[in-house]
């Protein structure tokens, strides 16, 4: 004997399904779906800085009202730049000395490539490319450092230094500079984007406000190798002075290495976002 389903029954049914395709349209409601139109809608985007001094503490041999905050991050146009760090002397160049009240002697070579390695550190966190001239303690020839840029397709050089005087009252920070120009007449804010002036005046002003030294003003000497002999736009920056009785004690200090290297990295930071 057949069945007959009420027709009451039949209408109930249809308004279900009715219902079931209708919500089955809201990609809310089935399973796997919203996931995957979430993971359409949301794009990662790189962080706007980068908190690279979390556990610093700043004697009050610097300055108090510095202000220590992440970095930004480089735009990626500035990313594909690539920066050549250049810690100065190495291996039986030990650059400045210090010994007075020492058990041994502090060489400028140690110091520099730790404060080159910081700044290595602070770059690569803010997306920069970099190539270091040296990460050990080896010797490599100075005239032959520019060439070492040239050959690995620098954008940018920085030589880190610190310094030294037969006068002890002389003192302070200072950086080195070479605008040059290439064979066509060419200037390095034509091939480059950026001066090495622009460069220096940066990093000048950002260490003395975070080392408390003395200015000396920026300097430009086109017979010091590592500018002369660079071709793209290169500075060599001299922290503070090893023979000076007040600059020597900022050196001594722990954080000296990574306040340094952040002022610099601030500095080499804000003129690339600005100039790429």
């Amino acid at each position: 004997m057949g069945y007959t389903i009420p027709m009451k029954r039949i209408l109930l049914w249809t308004n279900c399904i009715l219902l079931l395709l209708l919500f089955s349209s809201c990609s809310g409601l089935i399973p796997g779906k919203n996931e995957e139109a979430a993971g359409e809608e949301i794009k990662t985007e790189e962080p706007a800085f980068v908190d690279v001094l979390p556990d610093m503490t700043v004697s009050s041999l610097f300055p108090a009202d510095y202000k220590y905050e992440p970095l930004p991050t480089l735009n990626e146009s500035a990313r594909d730049k690539l920066i050549v760090i250049d810690p100065g002397h190495g291996g039986i160049d030990v650059g400045s000395i210090y010994r007075e009240g020492m058990e041994g002697e502090l060489f400028e070579k140690d110091i520099d490539l730790a404060i080159a390695l910081r700044l290595k550190d602070f770059l690569e966190a803010a997306g920069a490319k970099i190539y270091m001239i040296r990460d050990t303690d080896v010797y490599v020839y100075h005239r032959a450092r520019g060439g070492i840029a040239n050959e690995v397709g620098g954008d940018l050089f920085i030589s880190i230094h610190n310094n030294a005087s037969q006068y002890s009252h002389v003192q302070g920070t200072e950086v080195w500079f070479y605008d040059k120009v290439d064979a066509y007449g060419r200037t390095l804010e034509e091939l480059y984007g950026i001066s090495s002036h622009t460069i220096a005046s940066a990093i000048q002003n950002e260490l003395l406000a975070a080392l408390g030294t003395a200015d000396r003003e920026l300097r430009t000497d086109v017979e010091m190798a590592v500018l002369a002999r660079t071709s793209m736009p290169a500075v060599a920056v001299e922290g503070a002075y090893m023979t000076n009785p007040d600059d020597i004690q900022l050196i001594l200090a722990d954080e000296y290495a990574d306040i340094y290297a952040y002022a610099v990295a601030k500095a080499l930071i804000g003129v690339m976002n600005e100039a790429y």
